[in-house]
């Protein structure tokens, strides 16, 4: 569909909350892909939101 970016693929990240995983996310979500990545507690879910 027009205007639509086209999914490269998914990736999965755990530690999704460390700074290595957090830099990583988001280089992953800037290329395109769809990404799942796992943390270790709620505390630190409002650092994935892009």
């Amino acid at each position: 569909m027009e205007g639509e970016k086209m999914e490269k693929g998914r990736v999965r990240v755990t530690g999704g909350t460390g700074l290595l995983a957090l830099c990583l996310i988001k280089r992953l979500l800037e290329d395109g892909y769809s990404v799942n990545a796992t943390i270790r507690s709620s505390s630190g879910s409002c650092l994935l939101i892009y």
